[in-house]
């Protein structure tokens, strides 16, 4: 998988510069945003189907880990596009609740190999996987209960940021002669964790930059900005659907059929 780092590596380029843009208050920089969270979900359903083809076995949890983030990465694009549809709360949860099951799994069962080989290796591992567990419950947790995915965002970061400073600071460790630096030893695993973890330390660190003030909020004109906060209402659950749907899916029906007749006038 190393050879495609360089591709992720530009994503996440191309990630910062349309958030920064967004930011700008241009209007392709969520259009950027859409884009790089679709190429996301291309890759790993492009990698899926690389170890499908693979003639060796493969690991269940592997094909799992990118079924899923595919599944989460495209929903994701589909929101940032204004795309909505009754099931995708449903199964961005249940694509979000596998991944955790998954990185729960790979997390005890880390603790279990390392335990009598590495005692500092056997904590801060489980550790990196369990920052990651709860930044995804925290993800699909949001809509639900969003102080719950408040706090569990800030374990999952401290967790994170420990990880960082111990692993530093540890430098070089020992498991059965080989010593490596402890990113080593999780890249080893070779997964998709540090993707992720490296999207979410991004994504928390935005957030909690943006809520200080200390960055402006992303931002887009595609539709008009009390749009954006029935959306906000909806996902926070401080609006409860009504017959499966909310003021939000009414106001863009009403925008667009305004749209559309003043085009149509104009002609």
């Amino acid at each position: 998988m190393k050879k495609y780092n360089s591709i992720f590596y530009l994503l996440f380029v191309l990630l910062i510069l349309g958030a920064f843009s967004s930011m700008a208050q241009n209007t392709y920089g969520m259009t950027i945003l859409g884009i790089v969270a679709g190429s996301f979900s291309l890759m790993f359903f492009y990698l899926l189907y690389r170890i499908g083809k693979r003639k060796s076995q493969h690991s269940l949890t592997d094909s799992g880990e990118l079924l899923c983030l595919g599944i989460m990465a495209l929903l994701t694009t589909l929101r940032l596009f204004n795309i909505h549809f009754g099931f995708t709360e449903i199964l961005f949860t249940a694509a979000g609740l596998a991944l955790t099951a998954i990185y729960g799994w790979k997390m005890i069962s880390a603790f279990q190999k390392l335990k009598s080989k590495n005692h500092l290796l056997s904590l801060l591992i489980p550790a990196y996987y369990l920052s990651i567990c709860f930044f995804i419950i925290s993800l699909i947790s949001f809509s639900v209960f969003p102080q719950v995915s408040f706090m569990l965002t800030a374990l999952a970061f401290l967790l994170l940021i420990v990880f960082l400073i111990v692993s530093l600071a540890a430098k070089e460790q020992i498991i059965d002669a080989d010593r490596f630096p402890v990113f080593t030893w999780v890249a080893r695993y070779k997964d998709q964790s540090i993707i992720l973890a490296s999207l979410f330390f991004l994504f928390t660190l935005y957030l909690g930059l943006s809520n200080q003030g200390l960055l402006p909020k992303l931002y887009t004109d595609h539709l008009p900005q009390a749009y954006y906060r029935l959306v906000r209402d909806a996902d926070t659950r401080k609006e409860i659907a009504v017959n499966g749907k909310y003021r939000h899916d009414d106001f863009k029906k009403n925008y667009d059929a305004f749209v559309e007749r003043n085009l149509t006038d104009n002609r």
